[in-house]
C-alpha cells in the first residue's frame, strides 16, 4: 500500500466515525426542520504536509463532532503523527488550514494551544525532575503562564498539608569549623516553629538552608516536597519569603512602602517604572501590608519609619508573594519593648491565619516568641539539644543545656520568659 492509499483509507475512516450507529437519516425523519448545525471540534481543509519533495499529507478534509473519538490508522509513513502535530499546533501545513472549535490556528495559536493535550510515544520529560516539575516546566515552555501557576498552586496544596521541610544527619563544614553537626529536623504543616540558641550556634545557617541559599556539606534536606540535589530550588524560592536584616542593603529605603512591597511580588528589590499600574500588583501589596497592620505606611518613605514599621514592610514583602514558609531571622532585633509587643500582636494574628504560610522564626529571647508558635528546637555549637513542641522544649534543663545557664523558665498565657539563677 502507498502512502497516498493509506491516506485515502485514513481519510475514509475519519469520515465514517461522523455517522453514529442507528442513526435514522434526515431524509426519513417526520418533520422537515434542519436542526441547527454543531460547529465542528476539529475541521482541516485541504491540509497538506510537504516535506521537500515528500508529501506526508495531502489535502485532507475532515470534520470531527464535539464528542467524538476518532482513531488513526495506518502504516509507518501513513501521515499519522503529522496530521496530529499539525492539529495540535506543533507543526505548520504546507498548505490548508485548521480550526479549532471554530477558531483558525493561525489566528488565535496561543489561546488555542491552551486547550490542547498532546501526548506521544517520544519521552519528554526529564528524569532527574519530579512529575510536577516537568510539568511546570512544559507550561512554561509553550508559554502557559496560568497552568504553570495551577500546578504550583496543587504542589503548594500538596506538600503544605503534609511536611513542610525535612533534615537529616546535615552538616555544614566552612573554613574548618563545623557550623552545623548532624541536626536533624521535621517542619510540619503550620507547626510554627522558633529555632533558639546563643550566638554562634547555627541559627542562621539553618535558617539559609530552609531558604534554598546555602547547600549542606553532608545529610539530606527537603522543602516543600523538593529534595535538595533532585529538583530545582529555583522553584521553590517564589514560595519562600525570607526576612532579615542583611537583605536591606539591596533595597531602596527612599522608596514608599507601597511600590517596595510590590516589587517583591515579581522578585524585584526595586520598583521598575509603572509597577503599581500591572494588573493586581498594588492590591497585593495592599493586602500584605494589612496583614501586619501596616496599612496606614503605603505612602510612607521606608526611611522615614522606625525600626517597628520598618520591620513590618520587611514582612509585608515576604508576605506579598504568597508563600508557603516564611523565615524570620530576629525579626525583633533593635525594637524597644513597646516596638517588640505590638509586632508580636501582628505576628500572633498572622498566624493564626487560617490559609497562612508556615512560619520559622530565629530569636536568642524566649520572651520574643509569639503565642502561635508550637515548636521549637535549641541548637548549641551546631549541634541539636532538643526539638518537638515549644511546651516540652522550652523547659528548664533544655534551655539550660542549650545556653550553658542556669535557667528557669516560666510559661503564662503562652507566653515564655527565662531568667537566670545565680547562686545565693
Amino acid at each position: 500500500m502507498t502512502s497516498r492509499d493509506a491516506r485515502s483509507k485514513s481519510e475514509n475512516a475519519l469520515g465514517a466515525a461522523e455517522e453514529s450507529p442507528g442513526e435514522t437519516p434526515a431524509s426519513e425523519t417526520a418533520s422537515d426542520e434542519t436542526p441547527p448545525a454543531r460547529t465542528p471540534a476539529i475541521r482541516t481543509t485541504d491540509l497538506t504536509k510537504e516535506f521537500g519533495q515528500f508529501v506526508s499529507v495531502e489535502a485532507l478534509s475532515v470534520e470531527i463532532a464535539p464528542g467524538e473519538t476518532v482513531g488513526l490508522f495506518g502504516p509507518n509513513g501513513a501521515g499519522k503523527t503529522t496530521l496530529l502535530r499539525m492539529l495540535a499546533g506543533l507543526t505548520r501545513p504546507t498548505r490548508g488550514s485548521v480550526r479549532i472549535h471554530g477558531t483558525e490556528f493561525d489566528l488565535d495559536e496561543q489561546r488555542l494551544r491552551e486547550r490542547i493535550g498532546v501526548v506521544t510515544h517520544e519521552s519528554m520529560l526529564y528524569d532527574d525532575l519530579t512529575a510536577r516539575e516537568n510539568l511546570r516546566f512544559h507550561a512554561r515552555l509553550h508559554g502557559l503562564d496560568g497552568v504553570a501557576d495551577r500546578t504550583e498552586v496543587a504542589d503548594r496544596t500538596d506538600a503544605d498539608r503534609t511536611e513542610v521541610a525535612r533534615l537529616r544527619a546535615v552538616g555544614v563544614r566552612r573554613g574548618g569549623a563545623d557550623l552545623l553537626r548532624g541536626v536533624d529536623l521535621d517542619v510540619g504543616h503550620r507547626e510554627h516553629l522558633a529555632v533558639l540558641g546563643p550566638n554562634g550556634a547555627g541559627k542562621t545557617t539553618l535558617l539559609r538552608i530552609l531558604a534554598t541559599e546555602l547547600y549542606p556539606t553532608s545529610g539530606e534536606v527537603q522543602v516543600l516536597g523538593t529534595t535538595f540535589g533532585r529538583g530545582d530550588l529555583r522553584e521553590l524560592r517564589p514560595r519562600i519569603g525570607l526576612v532579615s536584616l542583611a537583605l536591606d542593603r539591596l533595597l531602596d529605603a527612599r522608596m514608599p512602602a507601597l511600590p517596595l512591597v510590590a516589587a517583591a511580588r515579581i522578585g524585584a528589590t526595586w520598583p521598575p517604572p509603572g509597577l503599581l499600574e500591572r494588573e493586581g500588583l498594588a492590591a497585593a501589596a495592599t493586602r500584605a501590608l494589612a496583614r501586619v497592620g501596616a496599612g496606614h505606611l503605603a505612602q510612607r518613605r521606608v526611611d522615614t519609619l522606625s525600626q517597628g514599621e520598618r520591620q513590618r514592610v520587611r514582612i509585608a514583602r515576604a508576605l506579598v508573594i504568597d508563600p508557603a514558609l516564611v523565615l524570620l531571622d530576629e525579626p525583633f532585633a533593635g525594637l524597644d519593648l513597646g516596638g517588640r509587643e505590638s509586632l508580636l500582636a501582628d505576628l500572633d494574628r498572622l498566624l493564626a491565619e487560617p490559609g497562612g504560610p508556615t512560619v520559622v522564626m530565629v530569636t536568642h529571647h524566649l520572651e520574643e516568641l509569639p503565642v502561635g508558635v508550637r515548636a521549637a528546637v535549641l541548637l548549641r555549637d551546631g549541634r541539636r539539644v532538643a526539638a518537638g513542641p515549644a511546651t516540652e522544649v522550652l523547659a528548664d534543663a533544655p534551655v539550660s543545656e542549650a545556653f550553658g545557664l542556669d535557667v528557669t523558665v516560666r510559661a503564662h498565657d503562652g507566653r515564655f520568659a527565662a531568667t537566670v539563677r545565680h547562686g545565693s
